[in-house]
């Protein structure tokens, strides 16, 4: 959007609720780049956050003071309600529930944003068809929300219990109030039509599609922290330690590799991630294996999983489902080896450079590891991953276009 007179309205709801939880997690990550790049853009903008009784708007001031508490934790509310109260002590205006949803919301947004612009919710949360409705009454605003995944719907089995729930009526409210709904790659697109039509929801919003970008964040000069073995053949799993992710699998692998291996030769296999929820057996067993082939870390910075990549034989992804997977264009960035299930959105994003293995089979996990633990290393010449500026850039334009839309109406 290149009109100075334009705005972005911003929502933060999912990054407040984030602080004093650990480590930033994938939607957290999207979240965290579209802020840092709207504040380095040099155009309006402004922050919206759900708090006590309503809605709070606050000035680029905010950003600042998000975004420092994501670069330095230690300076960062210990807790969501923390976190939206400082938050809403920086608030110029506020939307209550009193007369009507969020009250005069849209009166003072107009003033806000005389020439309209774009409100973006990236993080799954405060889609709310009273908020969506609320800010569906500011001229010229394009209401965008991403969708980035509809595991809930398709993999009910694979989320906590009552997350399908919760996810139906956001999921509804975005097909229903939303402008147009923002997709991390044809993947999600093709099953959130799916979705939407296997709910009879109208198709009103026109969906679009850009890859998300690859964090490149310098890998610690301290090196993979202890108790790393630089001298075993490393494989890393990165994410959220969840039956979805199918740890399972790994363990079964490993304990396939054990039976085979001398100790000397034998792969460490390094699991990045906090523990989110899961059934007992999986954290159980975890723990039961826990030692010098399997080491669990979750309270990794940026830089040290970097340097924990960097020295990697391969990134491993049997997952069961996945939105986007994040920590396969970070590995295949770097030139590192994928093992992945066989995901759509893998082979759309990394083609061949994804070697597809099946989700069920530990058996040739074990296979695949052994294979590339016996050599060195590889790092693949091919390095061609999305980038963030050409995320922003096709949604931008796309936003510019519909605002030109509502403006001209």
């Amino acid at each position: 959007m290149t009109n100075p007179d334009c705005g972005w309205l911003l929502d933060v709801t999912r990054l407040a609720s984030r602080m004093g939880g650990g480590p930033l997690t994938g939607i957290d990550r999207v979240e965290a780049a579209w802020l840092r790049h709207l504040r380095a853009s040099g155009q309006p903008l402004f922050l919206i956050c759900r708090v006590r009784l309503g809605l709070a708007v606050m000035p680029r001031a905010a950003a600042d003071m998000v975004l420092g508490w994501i670069d330095r934790p230690t300076s960062a509310p210990d807790s969501r309600r923390s976190a939206t109260e400082r938050l809403r002590a920086m608030a110029i205006l506020q939307g209550l529930r009193n007369g009507g949803p969020f009250g005069r919301l849209a009166k003072r947004l107009s003033r806000l944003l005389p020439s309209g612009g774009a409100y973006l919710n990236l993080g799954h949360t405060n889609g709310t068809s009273e908020v969506l409705s609320a800010l569906g009454r500011v001229p010229g605003l394009v209401r965008a929300v991403m969708i980035h995944d509809t595991i809930p719907l398709d993999f009910p089995q694979y989320v906590r219990a009552g997350t399908p729930e919760r996810f139906t009526p956001f999921f509804a409210s975005a097909m229903s109030g939303a402008d147009v709904i923002l997709c991390n790659s044809r993947s999600a697109q093709a099953d959130i039509v799916a979705a939407r039509d296997r709910l009879s929801l109208p198709d009103r919003a026109p969906l679009i599609a850009a890859h998300l970008g690859t964090d490149m964040v310098p890998a610690d000069p301290c090196g993979p922290p202890s108790p790393i073995d630089p001298h075993s053949p490393r494989f890393v799993v990165l994410g959220t330690i969840e039956p979805r992710k199918n740890h399972m699998l790994l363990l079964d692998a490993w304990q396939l590799l054990m039976k085979t291996h001398p100790a000397g030769r034998m792969p460490q296999l390094v699991i990045i991630g906090r523990r989110g929820w899961a059934s007992d057996v999986l954290l159980r067993r975890l723990d039961q294996m826990a030692g010098p082939y399997i080491v669990e870390m979750n309270d990794l910075n940026d830089a040290q999983v970097a340097a924990v990549m960097s020295g990697a034989h391969a990134l491993l992804m049997p997952s069961h489902a996945e939105g986007f997977g994040m920590p396969m264009t970070e590995a295949a960035a770097r030139g590192i080896p994928v093992l992945s299930s066989p995901l759509p959105v893998a082979r759309e994003i990394l083609g061949a450079r994804a070697t597809a293995l099946p989700a069920d089979d530990p058996h040739i996990w074990a296979e695949a590891v052994a294979a590339l633990a016996a050599k060195p290393a590889m790092r693949c010449a091919n390095t061609d991953v999305p980038s963030w500026e050409e995320h922003f850039r096709i949604m931008t334009e796309a936003l510019k276009s519909l605002r030109a839309q509502s403006l001209a109406a």
